[in-house]
């Protein structure tokens, strides 16, 4: 039941979303963990929920939408820990998640999916073709 998604791309990513559908009832939190073993024993790494019913929903529906749409750039986390490129039909749109993003931020108009929308979509067990992706950095 656990999606994760890497986008490797432009920016150096350090921060991470995490959102839980909590029965109904989303669950968002924040932080810039980058939780790797090394700085799990050198550091101290928080996460801070979000409280703000709007903001949750902005987040799920705006930047989540966005990186899970991800087509380019996104990886799957494998169960041995390590990541493959996703594999989209031909035919389907690119989304570049960074991309996308960056003109959010710009105040262009754009389309996002609302992959949150129909909470049992989102959140049913990931099939064989079905990607997880988390987000890094570097081309």
């Amino acid at each position: 039941n656990i999606r994760v998604i890497s986008i490797i791309g432009r920016y150096l990513e350090h921060s991470r979303i995490f959102s839980f559908e909590n029965g109904g009832h989303p669950e968002v939190l924040i932080g810039s963990a980058d939780w790797m073993p090394r700085n799990l024993r050198r550091r101290v790494e928080i996460l801070c929920p979000i409280e703000d019913p709007k903001l949750i929903q902005r987040i799920r529906s705006e930047i989540l939408s966005i990186c899970i749409a991800d087509n380019v750039k996104a990886r799957k986390l494998l169960p041995d820990g390590g990541h493959q490129r996703i594999t989209i039909p031909a035919g389907t749109p690119k989304i570049s998640s960074q991309d996308t993003l960056m003109k959010l931020a710009n105040g262009e108009q754009i389309d996002i999916p609302d992959f949150f929308a129909t909470v049992p979509q989102i959140h049913k067990k990931p099939q064989a073709e079905t990607t997880s992706t988390s987000a890094n950095a570097a081309d």
